[in-house]
């Protein structure tokens, strides 16, 4: 991060001293300047991410603490959890991280007015529901697109843990995403 902060002070500097007849140089500049804000942006999120609070405290209770930092001030939310479902700490981890990625999808794309997440047990499993009062998926948003990685980096993560994760246009209206992970690995 300090790294691109540097790159990036060097580029206003850059800036200032190009002559503003020289546009196509400027424009070359901005575009670089706002790659490097968008890339230290990034890492910051990765960075912030790497230390979850799904490390140090249940499932349940971490989902409170992500949808109140993502959806507090936008979205009404509650958290439904079955008393002591919970998963091993990777796991929950990794669902912490898919169920923030669906939060996120809710706060940025579905107009939302209300979202419940629902912890359960289902089988060997937990499984999660994460349902909107939104506008709803559109089906063509479903297929992996370039710069659009949120959903197939949600089936990623639970295709890895032998899990899986669903998208739907819930009749009602909105948008369900439902996630299922083992609670165990495999023998």
């Amino acid at each position: 991060v300090q790294a691109l902060a540097s790159v990036d002070l060097l580029l206003g500097l850059l800036r200032r001293r190009t002559p503003a007849s020289d546009s196509d140089v400027l424009a070359t500049i901005d575009e670089l300047h706002e790659t490097v804000r968008g890339a230290t942006d990034r890492l910051r999120h990765l960075l912030f991410d790497l230390d979850t609070p799904a490390q140090n405290s249940d499932l349940g209770t971490a989902l409170e603490e992500a949808a109140a930092g993502i959806l507090e001030g936008r979205v009404r939310w509650r958290v439904e959890c079955e008393d002591d479902v919970d998963l091993p700490e990777a796991r929950r981890v990794m669902a912490h991280r898919m169920v923030k990625e669906a939060m996120v999808n809710i706060g940025k794309h579905a107009g939302a007015g209300h979202a419940v997440i629902t912890i359960r047990r289902s089988g060997d499993g937990v499984e999660i529901d994460v349902d909107d009062d939104g506008v709803g998926i559109e089906m063509g948003a479903l297929e992996r697109r370039p710069g659009h990685r949120g959903l197939s980096d949600m089936r990623d993560r639970a295709a890895v843990a032998g899990g899986r994760v669903s998208v739907e246009r819930r009749p009602e209206g909105g948008t369900r995403v439902r996630m299922w992970l083992p609670a165990a690995d495999p023998d």
